[in-house]
Formats: C-alpha cells, sequence, structure tokens
C-alpha cells in the first residue's frame, strides 16, 4: 500500500486500540468503585448507559460523514470522549451525572465506531489481493481486542502499584487525549462512496463450493449469549470480587485473562471450518455452564481465573460462528440484513446484560451465576435441537 494509505491505517487502528483500552479499563472501574455507595442493580444501570445510547447513535449519525467530513467526525467523537472522561473527573461521586455523561459517550460512540469502519472500508477497497484484505481484516480486528487486553493489563499494573481505582479514570483520560491527538493529525479520506456495491459470492465468500442452509436465529442466538452474558459478568464479576475482598487490581488480572483467550480464540475460530465449529458449541456451553456454577460458589483468586479463561474461550468461538454465519446469509440474500440483524442483537444485549448482572446480584451473587447457568443450559438444548438444520456442506 501506498505510504498515506498505511499511515491512515496506522491512525485508525491506534484510534480503536486507544477507545477499547479506554472502554475496557473504566468500564471495570465503574463497579469497583461504586461497589458499597450505591446498590448493585444501580451499578448495573449506570454501567449499561453507554449502551442504551448506542442502541440508536448509530442510526442517527449514520449520514453525517457526508455533510461534514469523516475527519471532522472523528474530531467530535474523540473530543466527546475527551470531555466525558474529564466530567468524570469531577463527577465520579453522583452517579446520576455519571449516567448522563456516559449516555452521551455512547451518543458520540455512535459517530466513533461506523466512521472507523468507514475509513477500513475505503482503505480496504483500494486494496485488490484478498489475501491482503484478509490480513486487514484480521488486523482491524485485532486492534481493538489488543486495545482490551491492554486496558485490562496496564490497570492491574497501576492498581498493583498504587491500589487507587480512581487512577484508572485518570489513565482513561489519558487515552482519550491521546486520541484526540490523532485525529487531529488525521487526513481526510478519499472516498467514493456515490453507490452502494453489490455483493458478489464469488469474491466474497473464502470458500466458494461450501453451501450453507440454517434459520436466521441461530446467529441470533450467539450474539445473544456473546451480549447478555459478557454484559452481566462485567458487573457480576467485580461484585464477587468485592464480597471475597480480594484487591481491585485482581479483578483486571481476571479480566486480562478472560480477554487474552477471547482475542485468541476469536483469531482461531475465524479460519476453523465452520462445520467444526458448530460441533464445538454444544460442548463449550456445557462446560461454561459447569464454570458459572462453580465461580458461584468459589472462594479463591485461581478458580475464578479459571473460569474467566473459560468463558473466553466459549464467547471467543460464540461470536465467532455468529459472525461467520451472518457473512453466509448475507451472501445467499445478496444484502446486509444478517449483519444488521446480529449488531442490533448484541447492542441490546450489551445494554440489558449490565442491567440483568446488576439486578441479580443484587439479590444474591450466588443467584446471579447460576441464572447465566440456566441461560446457558437452554440455549444449549435448543441449540443440540436445531443443530440438524445448521447444513455447511
Amino acid at each position: 500500500m501506498k505510504i498515506k494509505q498505511n499511515l491512515l491505517l496506522l491512525s485508525i487502528t491506534s484510534l480503536a486500540f486507544l477507545r477499547a483500552a479506554s472502554g475496557f479499563g473504566f468500564g471495570m472501574a465503574l463497579p469497583l468503585y461504586y461497589y458499597g455507595k450505591i446498590e448493585e442493580s444501580l451499578i448495573g444501570f449506570v454501567v449499561a448507559a453507554t449502551a442504551l445510547a448506542y442502541l440508536f447513535s448509530p442510526y442517527l449519525f449514520r449520514n453525517a460523514y457526508k455533510k461534514i467530513g469523516m475527519k471532522t467526525c472523528m474530531l467530535i467523537s474523540c473530543l466527546g470522549f475527551v470531555i466525558v472522561q474529564i466530567g468524570i473527573q469531577f463527577f465520579i461521586d453522583v452517579p446520576i451525572i455519571i449516567y448522563i455523561l456516559l449516555f452521551c459517550d455512547g451518543f458520540v460512540l455512535g459517530i466513533f465506531w461506523p466512521v472507523i469502519a468507514g475509513i477500513f472500508t475505503v482503505i480496504s477497497s483500494q486494496v485488490n489481493d484478498e489475501l491482503k484484505k484478509n490480513k486487514l481484516n484480521r488486523m482491524f480486528g485485532l486492534s481493538w481486542n489488543i486495545g482490551g487486553i491492554f486496558g485490562y493489563l496496564l490497570s492491574a499494573f497501576a492498581l498493583f502499584i498504587m491500589s487507587d481505582i480512581l487512577l484508572v479514570f485518570d489513565i482513561s483520560l489519558i487515552y482519550t487525549i491521546i486520541g484526540l491527538i490523532i485525529a487531529i493529525s488525521l487526513k481526510e479520506p478519499q472516498t467514493n462512496f456515490g453507490e452502494e456495491k453489490a455483493f458478489k459470492k464469488e469474491n466474497s465468500n473464502p470458500d466458494s463450493e461450501t453451501t450453507w442452509k440454517f434459520p436466521v436465529y441461530v446467529p441470533l442466538l450467539m450474539a445473544l449469549l456473546f451480549g447478555l452474558i459478557v454484559g452481566a459478568w462485567g458487573v457480576m464479576y467485580p461484585v464477587k470480587s468485592k464480597v471475597l475482598n480480594f484487591s481491585d487490581f485482581s479483578a483486571y488480572v481476571v479480566s486480562f485473562v478472560r480477554m487474552i483467550i477471547q482475542t485468541t480464540c476469536i483469531s482461531y475460530a475465524l479460519v476453523l471450518p465452520v462445520r467444526k465449529l458448530k460441533k464445538s458449541i454444544p460442548f463449550l456451553m456445557l462446560i461454561t455452564l459447569i464454570g458459572m456454577v462453580v465461580i458461584g460458589f468459589a472462594q479463591d483468586l485461581i478458580t475464578c481465573i479459571i473460569i474467566a479463561g473459560i468463558l473466553g474461550a466459549f464467547i471467543g468461538f460464540c461470536h465467532a460462528f455468529g459472525f461467520r454465519l451472518t457473512i453466509y446469509k448475507n451472501l445467499e440474500r445478496n444484502d446486509m440484513k444478517a449483519t444488521t440483524y446480529f449488531e442490533t442483537t448484541l447492542g441490546i444485549n450489551f445494554w440489558l446484560g449490565p442491567i440483568f448482572g446488576g439486578l441479580l446480584a443484587d439479590i444474591s451473587i450466588l443467584l446471579g451465576f447460576s441464572m447465566l447457568a440456566i441461560i446457558l443450559l437452554i440455549a444449549m438444548l435448543f441449540f443440540i435441537a436445531v443443530q440438524s438444520k445448521i447444513e455447511i456442506k
């Protein structure tokens, strides 16, 4: 690729990395900070505020780049992130204001990710070699996953050294300031978005001889489980950690392990034959639901780390399986509806998950993890019942 394309690619992957590092870092810090200060059910509502706004903000701002340009959109979103983080610094002890700030965060997030994806699309469209396009796809996917890993790791290290949860909010502010500097230096991409291009099976399908047949609700089930369980875990595990009087940095260590395994499994599952991927899902559901029961009773950190690793493997395979099925469905229908449904289902459950987890944790943390196990049991039995309808040949 040309030097300008490489610089643009470096900029947007850096922005994705920094946003994920910031979001994952302070997303974990909120329940840790608020535990004992407000009820667990309210913690769930506060944490879910960003996801609530993100349910409709991408649609609301879908044409913004056409009117003001991609660079201006990126500047607005990155400036918004900085303002939100500054507000958190001053009003962390006022949950209602934090809720409003996180809701605003969801609004600017609705500008940020679609524009990031749009810039990436521009870069990808200028590459003719399919192998290079696949490498670009993996690079973009890894950028935010590695950002999340780094966010957890640096927060764990900082808390191990200083043991002050407020330090995580300071680090998140620094991430957003660096992101704003990158956005200021960003060059406006040269776009050619005059007409929508139709899908072409022979170019888009990595295995042109593969045939597929499955109900559209199967990938939606994967999205539901991914969003709901990750969202609920994000509130319930920090509460569990506090109940057991674990240090705050240990919560980040647990999440770091989960994220490492999740990223590895997503990367592996994206190239694994779909038939093998399908067969692995019920087994992973079974292991994970057993893990949810075990962690409900667990009293030691090592057990929690092992269960987090199991969860990371499950949701990594779960997301990859659902994502790949949506690609097949897109090709079959020659549109993007399956992906839209998949992402919408993810968004809804990322919003409901923290609320659900907070309400359950407010009653009993053991009940919370037991309910996740029951949900996984129902999903596993349902998946086994419809597995014969998923034909990949």
